[in-house]
């Protein structure tokens, strides 16, 4: 029997990188307040075995200044099990939206050591210093993901057919069975595609996920609170399987792939968590 869930008037996490507002911008008057926010909530930072890697992190403001705007950058490194190891990255202490701009950038640097692998890891970043007279943020933190990767020599994009078993609570699979496409990213080792509406009939909002392809381990980037839930406790929530239980993928053929998730991680109506395979095919 299909468990009835409601759909709580949540802020929701979505696995979306780009679930930041768009800043409104209001033009060249300095008198007015100043809306400020990260490109995204969720940034990924991608390290290449043996290697190194880049992560450029924007600032978007709504109005603009005759003089530079410094912003001091802090980092939170976390102390769970997922934090990401500080030797491993290396963050600037300042952010800077140049005079007359909109926008400022700054380089988030990354170096495997031998200290990174395919669990994504990570730490966040908070701005310190907004003038609390004319300056807001909805969320002053971003959080940085960190993973190892390596060259993946075959396209993984276009359209590919998904599918994957039901989900009990919901007598419904998170993804429906259908064609998807897979859209690349400025990162060669992600791949992005948009389900309309998970767990079909239960409101969902449409979600837009990434895959990374992580020396030969296939994962999503995210956690997804679903807002999916009983009358009492927990959310439905969807969680990247853990290394040495995720999908796989070769490197050199797209034909097929899988991801595996943990579907329903925080045991929500009495469930328990269950490991799902989600199997992509290409489609020609």
């Amino acid at each position: 029997m299909k468990t009835i869930f409601k759909l709580l008037l949540l802020a929701l996490v979505f696995t979306s990188c780009d679930d930041v507002e768009p800043t409104v911008f209001n033009g060249n008057n300095e008198s007015n307040d100043s809306f400020l926010s990260f490109s995204q909530s969720v940034y990924n930072l991608t390290i290449e075995r043996d290697g190194v890697g880049e992560l450029e992190v924007v600032l978007n403001a709504s109005t603009v200044s005759s003089s530079d705007r410094v912003y001091n950058i802090e980092v939170d490194p976390g102390d769970t099990d997922s934090a990401a190891n500080p030797a491993t990255y290396t963050v600037p202490t300042t952010i800077t939206i140049p005079a007359g701009e909109f926008q400022g950038m700054m380089t988030i640097s990354g170096v495997d050591g031998g200290l990174v692998d395919a669990a994504i890891k990570n730490f966040t970043i908070n701005i310190t210093n907004l003038d609390a007279e004319t300056e807001y943020m909805d969320s002053e933190s971003a959080t940085i993901n960190v993973y190892e990767v390596c060259t993946v020599f075959a396209d993984f994009s276009g359209n590919y057919e998904i599918s994957m078993p039901n989900l009990g609570l919901t007598d419904t699979p998170y993804i429906t069975a259908g064609v998807y496409n897979l859209a690349t990213t400025t990162s060669p080792f992600e791949r992005t595609f948009t389900v309309a509406s998970p767990y079909a009939d239960f409101g969902v909002p449409s979600t837009t996920f990434t895959v990374s392809l992580a020396c030969g381990a296939s994962n999503f980037t995210e956690a997804v609170d679903t807002g999916l839930a009983c009358a009492t406790g927990n959310n439905l929530i969807n969680e990247p399987a853990p290394l040495g239980s995720t999908g796989s993928y070769d490197p050199s053929d797209d034909s097929s792939f899988t991801v595996r998730i943990t579907e329903n991680a925080a045991s929500a109506c009495g469930g328990s968590p269950v490991l799902t395979t989600i199997q992509f095919t290409k489609v020609e």
